[in-house]
């Protein structure tokens, strides 16, 4: 199963491969401390921190 993280323009910011019975929750703080957003013209380092989080449980 593939989980994926995106911006709000649908870009992904981080994706992970699981196996399809892994829990989708699980994934969550693995995939959250992957993320990381480039800072507006490349100057220091990348944020961690999302403005904002939706999800979507299937």
């Amino acid at each position: 199963m593939n989980q994926t993280i995106g911006d709000g323009r649908g870009r992904n910011l981080t994706s992970r491969l699981t196996p399809g019975q892994d829990h989708d929750t699980r994934q969550l703080v693995r995939l959250l401390d992957d993320v990381a957003v480039a800072r507006p013209g490349g100057i220091g380092h990348p944020r961690q921190r999302l403005d904002s989080l939706s999800a979507d449980k299937a």
